[in-house]
C-alpha cells in the first residue's frame, strides 16, 4: 500500500538524495458515474483506471488506491518537471481512453497533482503540497494536471471566480 513504498522510498531518499516525486489522482465528478450508472459502473471504471495506469508507469514507480476514487503514484529518481511530464501523458491517456459500461460511453477524466521531495520535507509535506496542487486542477477546470510550482502562481490567478458565480446564481434561485 501507499504507507509501506512511500516509508521505503522516502527512507531510500532520505539516505542516498536524489530525487522523488508524488502524483495524486482524483477522478473527476467521479460521484456523477456512480450515481447516474450505478456502484458496479463505478467499480468497474476505478479497476479500469488503475490497469491503465499500471500499464503505463516504469517498474520501478509505485501505484497504490488512496480510498474513494484517489490514486498515488510515488516516482522515484524523478523530480517535479519529470512528474509533470508523466502526469500529463497519463492525464491524455485516461482522457482519450473510451470508457464504456454496458455498451454505454462512460467519460472518465482525472485531475492530478505533483510534488517533490525536497530538503528537510517529511513524507505529509509533500502529499499536501501534491493534494493543494490537484485542488488546483480541479478549480482550474479538471482533466489537468497542475504541479506545486503553480502554487505559487495561484495567487495572481482568477481561479476562484467560477466557483464563486455558480454559488452566487445559486443564492438567487427561488
Amino acid at each position: 500500500g501507499y504507507n509501506e513504498g512511500m516509508s521505503r522510498e522516502f527512507a531510500r531518499w532520505k539516505r542516498y538524495g536524489g530525487d522523488l516525486s508524488l502524483l495524486i489522482f482524483d477522478l473527476d465528478l467521479f460521484k456523477s458515474i456512480n450515481d447516474s450508472f450505478g456502484h458496479a459502473a463505478g467499480d468497474k471504471v476505478l479497476a479500469s483506471v488503475a490497469s491503465l495506469l499500471r500499464k503505463q508507469i516504469r517498474h520501478c514507480d509505485i501505484l497504490c488506491r488512496l480510498g474513494g476514487e484517489e490514486f498515488a503514484i510515488i516516482l522515484p529518481e524523478t523530480d517535479v518537471h519529470g512528474a509533470a511530464i508523466v502526469g500529463d501523458k497519463l492525464r491524455a491517456s485516461i482522457a482519450n481512453s473510451q470508457f464504456r459500461f454496458k455498451e454505454q460511453p462512460l467519460p472518465v477524466t482525472v485531475s492530478i497533482g505533483a510534488a517533490e521531495f525536497r530538503g528537510s520535507d517529511t513524507q505529509d509535506d509533500v502529499f499536501e503540497r501534491a493534494d493543494r496542487a490537484l485542488y488546483l486542477a480541479k478549480k482550474r477546470g479538471r482533466n489537468l494536471c497542475c504541479t506545486e510550482l503553480d502554487l505559487d502562481d495561484a495567487t495572481s490567478a482568477p481561479v476562484e471566480v467560477v466557483e464563486y458565480d455558480a454559488k452566487v446564481g445559486e443564492a438567487t434561485l427561488p
